[in-house]
């Protein structure tokens, strides 16, 4: 007599939409974080800019337990359909503590750092679902992200976002960089 198969349920992380009160308990993560990139910036911007993004349905701003995403969509004019680019996508597990240190607590770190990046993973799959609903034709992501593009030794890691996205496409885009100081005030 055989013994039945052991159900694996897949991990589960919620999305919501972040509201003011979610900026108002992370918001010195998130600045933390943006300012990691956007260093010209002051926390009162940022967290003035945050609000907007969650009020407004320009902006897709959701968050899990441990994990937020924000995505802008954008309509040029000559343009059919809206295209989504992702802002930033950020894993929290900055607040991680565990009395000891040692092997045991490394392992609960590290292990803690892997649900936060798996859980802002998932958060593309809500990004496409965004996306369809609104009829967009693109999304451009890996702008400033947490989770890694994809894994060369599985294809179909679902930690990372060819694993949630499916298949990817790199464009070029030839631009050419300003100097401020050297532009004649007219």
């Amino acid at each position: 007599m055989t013994e039945p198969a052991l159900k694996i349920d897949p991990e589960y992380h919620p999305c919501r939409r972040v509201y003011r009160h979610d900026i108002n308990e992370m918001g010195a993560f998130l600045c933390k974080r943006i300012k990691e990139r956007w260093v010209h910036l002051q926390d009162r911007q940022i967290l003035g800019w945050l609000i907007t993004c969650a009020e407004s349905n320009e902006y897709f701003f959701v968050r899990t337990d441990r994990a937020f995403l924000l995505a802008q969509s954008n309509r040029d004019f000559l343009e059919q359909y809206p295209w989504v680019k992702e802002v930033f996508c950020f894993a929290y597990y900055d607040d991680v503590k565990f009395d000891g240190d040692g092997k045991e607590a490394e392992a609960y770190r590290k292990e803690i750092k892997e649900s936060a990046v798996f859980q802002a993973a998932s958060l593309y799959e809500d990004l496409i679902r965004w996306a369809q609903k609104i009829c967009a034709n693109e999304i451009i992501v890996d702008r400033f992200t947490d989770v890694p593009v994809k894994d060369d030794k599985d294809p179909k890691n679902m930690g990372t976002i060819k694993g949630r996205m499916g298949r990817l496409f790199k464009s070029e885009e030839v631009f050419a960089r300003l100097d401020p100081d050297k532009i004649r005030k007219v």
